[in-house]
């Protein structure tokens, strides 16, 4: 097992060797396992989306990760001391296989980058556009399928659903949505 996950990091990495791995962080750690990991000298990306929260009548937006307790570091395990990421501040460990790190899919690590900007914050916009035939994966509407009308910055989408022959508005997470 240990030499099919060499042959496809040496199939899939980039001309220096470096690839994306997942690191696990302790709860509500990213940001400060992101900076300890990088003045370590490692890359790291940690995707965030903004949302809004209300609390006691009150409506506020704080950025939170996308993937809570997760981040993404770049490196080449033959070159960099990886195993010191395991010691590192706010990090629980590095995801590993057959003790060596374990690659993320490099067309899943572009994606992301591609559709997040430079603030790191992500944009479900880059693959959700009006027009767009969507099936609701969750909520009231599971399992409607309808054309996507616009999306706004809290995440939310409006929807044309068709419903008892009807055309009717309705809005929708975007997180509970799939392109058709």
């Amino acid at each position: 097992m240990s030499e099919a996950i060499t042959s496809l990091e040496q199939q899939i990495s980039e001309p220096d060797g470096s690839r994306w791995y997942v690191v696990r962080t302790q709860p509500h750690k990213e940001l400060r396992a992101q900076y300890h990991l990088h003045n370590q000298g490692f890359e790291t990306f940690l995707p965030q989306i903004t949302r809004t929260i209300r609390h006691a009548r009150q409506f506020r937006r704080v950025r939170r990760p996308l993937f809570s307790q997760y981040i993404f570091v770049k490196l080449d395990p033959d070159r960099q001391p990886w195993r010191s990421i395991n010691g590192t501040m706010g990090v629980m460990y590095l995801i590993t296989a057959d003790e060596r790190p374990a690659p993320v899919p490099d067309s899943f690590t572009e994606m992301l980058i591609a559709m997040t900007d430079d603030s790191g914050e992500f944009h479900f916009e880059g693959t959700l556009k009006p027009g767009t035939s969507v099936h609701v994966k969750a909520g009231p509407f599971a399992n409607f399928t309808g054309k996507l009308e616009r999306l706004d910055a809290n995440g939310r989408a409006l929807l044309f659903l068709e419903m008892m022959g009807q055309e009717v508005h309705v809005w929708s997470d975007v997180k509970d949505l799939s392109i058709v």
